[in-house]
C-alpha cells in the first residue's frame, strides 16, 4: 500500500492505493483520503482508510462466476 497524490486545479488529493497482478493484468484499487492534507491528518486518515482498502483488495480478487448475474434467480441452484 502506498500514498498517491494527485494534483488538480492547484489543490493535492490524497488516494491510499494498491496495484496487484490478477493473472497477466495488473489491478489498481484505490480509497480517497481527503484534499490539502496536513502531515498529521494524512497519517490518520491513511490508518483509518487501510481496513477500507483491505476489503476492497479482497472484493476485487475473488473470482465471479461471469453467468451467475444472467440467471433467473429461480433457475439458479446453490
Amino acid at each position: 500500500m502506498h500514498t498517491e497524490i494527485r494534483q488538480k486545479n492547484g489543490s493535492k488529493k490524497y488516494y491510499l492505493a494498491h496495484s496487484f497482478r490478477a493473472g497477466t493484468k495488473v489491478r489498481k484499487v484505490s480509497v480517497y483520503l481527503g484534499s490539502n492534507l496536513t502531515p498529521q491528518e494524512l497519517e490518520v486518515k491513511r490508518s483509518a482508510a487501510k481496513s477500507q482498502l483491505e476489503d476492497k483488495i479482497r472484493a476485487a480478487q475473488t473470482i465471479s462466476d461471469p453467468i451467475l448475474p444472467h440467471c433467473h434467480p429461480p433457475n439458479v441452484k446453490s
